[in-house]
């Protein structure tokens, strides 16, 4: 609901669109019935929720960092992933999170329709070949951003914007006032 009313910001404050409409896919993917040229992607990890909306197909994926998450590795990575992973010792925890969440950012790219799962995406081999471009970034310290797109996205770090609950809740205060009479 949160990612939906953050939706709705955005349309509404940024792109000055009004009568968003979202409905839902049989797997859950939400989705613009009535705006069809915009794009968006939604993530969240531990306090964070992460939206992107573009008029390019867009995937995102935000991680909090937890060096718990490292030792799946071995699981669900290609070989070539798992020596990146450990290539540089000061920064395994770092490239972990760069390629899992290449991987999401991906998944959710193609709308979450992968022959199998995200995990089926060898990050390594198929960048330049099958993959599109990525913009990977940590964000407060901890959290690692990836967004997958047709488009490069230059200085991604300046065109993010943390909004307050506060600012949320004044959003849904006027929306209802508004639209909901």
């Amino acid at each position: 609901a949160i990612a939906e009313i953050l939706l709705k910001m955005i349309f509404i404050n940024e792109l000055n669109l009004r009568g968003i409409y979202f409905d839902r896919t049989r797997g859950g993917v939400l989705f613009s019935k009535n705006w069809k040229n915009y794009f968006f992607s939604i993530s969240h990890s531990e306090n964070y929720i992460i939206v992107i909306v573009s008029n390019f197909k867009v995937g995102i994926d935000i991680q909090f960092m937890n060096k718990n998450m490292i030792k799946i590795a071995d699981r669900f990575f290609y070989p070539e992933e798992i020596e990146y992973v450990y290539r540089i010792e000061e920064k395994i925890e770092e490239h972990f999170y760069e390629v899992w969440t290449k991987k999401e950012s991906y998944y959710k790219y193609m709308n979450h329709k992968l022959h199998s799962n995200f995990l089926s995406i060898n990050t390594m081999q198929d960048v330049g070949r099958t993959m599109e471009k990525f913009n990977t970034i940590i964000v407060k310290d901890n959290y690692m951003l990836t967004i997958c797109t047709t488009e490069v996205i230059t200085d991604l770090k300046n065109k993010i914007c943390f909004i307050s609950s506060f600012e949320i809740n004044n959003f849904i205060e006027i929306y209802e006032k508004k639209y909901n009479r």
